[in-house]
């Protein structure tokens, strides 16, 4: 019994170490209501945003089939209006797109976020 343990703790063991994560980086500048995306390479373009009834504004940060996203900096840094959890974040949405949303005076700022998606790479 405790060799089939033993297997079955290395075998994770095993798969968590050759998962490893592919980091993309993507920019979202906003200027008021109107955003453009930035990914990795590539040039700015407008970003896909959506407002809902209450001024919420999601913008799509096309990270789809991503893991996992984190929001690792914002410009400016002293934009008291603009707090992460409060006025903005990163979610992902029900149908598995990722979005950064930014509500109340924060969405209307003049603000640049950067955000790192994360995509799986699995080695053999």
């Amino acid at each position: 019994m405790n060799r089939i343990y033993y297997l079955l703790s290395l075998l994770i063991f095993l798969n968590t170490i050759n998962s490893l994560y592919q980091w993309e980086n993507r920019i979202l500048k906003c200027e008021n209501a109107n955003c453009s995306l930035q990914k990795t390479g590539e040039e700015f373009k407008p970003a896909v945003c959506e407002k809902d009834s209450n001024g919420k504004i999601a913008c799509d940060i096309e990270c789809d089939k991503a893991d996992r996203d984190s929001v690792i900096s914002k410009r400016p840094t002293d934009y008291r209006y603009c707090n992460r959890f409060y006025t903005y974040n990163a979610e992902k949405t029900s149908d598995g797109k990722y979005v950064i949303w930014r509500s109340g005076k924060c969405a209307e700022a003049n603000i640049t976020l950067s955000v790192h998606c994360a995509f799986a790479v699995y080695m053999v």
